[in-house]
């Protein structure tokens, strides 16, 4: 099979940006002591589509539901942390 070389891109920067929302939600952590959930929602959302990269270059047939899944769940992860960066904006604006 012969994966084009886009699926590969794909993968590594939706892992680079799983490790990227570790590396900021633990420095965050340790800087403020607030535990800024919006970055372990979008490490997941991230991990997600990066199985589904994983899959999708492992020859997985497209189409399948865990694939369907899986993306649809990232999408939805994203969404949820998004919106817990908007509370987390709004709730720290309201308190000053």
């Amino acid at each position: 099979m012969n994966t084009p070389i886009i699926y590969y891109v794909n993968l590594g920067f939706a892992w680079l940006l799983v490790f990227m929302s570790i590396w900021g939600y633990t420095t965050i952590l340790r800087h403020t002591r607030q535990k800024m959930i919006f970055w372990l929602f979008f490490g997941i959302a991230w991990m997600l589509l990066g199985i589904s990269h994983i899959f999708t270059i492992g020859g997985t047939a497209t189409g399948v539901w865990y694939m369907m899944a899986l993306r649809i769940g990232g999408y939805v992860f994203m969404v949820i942390s998004i919106l817990s960066l908007m509370m987390h904006v709004v709730n720290r604006d309201s308190l000053s």
